[in-house]
């Protein structure tokens, strides 16, 4: 099973809507294990426990 982090930050809300599109259509796949958060709650020496990271921010 993939430990996956996907992360986002998001000023008008555009980004967060993505994320939770991702984070869905991620949580329907049984061999993937998701933690899907604002990436203000993340600390760094966490990060090493993840197989991969998403990351999205707004520009």
């Amino acid at each position: 099973m993939l430990n996956i982090l996907l992360v986002y930050t998001s000023m008008a809300g555009n980004t967060e809507e993505m994320a939770d599109t991702i984070a869905d259509t991620l949580k329907k796949h049984k061999d993937i294990n998701l933690t899907f958060m604002d990436i203000i709650d993340e600390e760094p020496e966490n990060l090493s426990q993840y197989d991969g990271i998403l990351i999205g921010s707004y520009t």
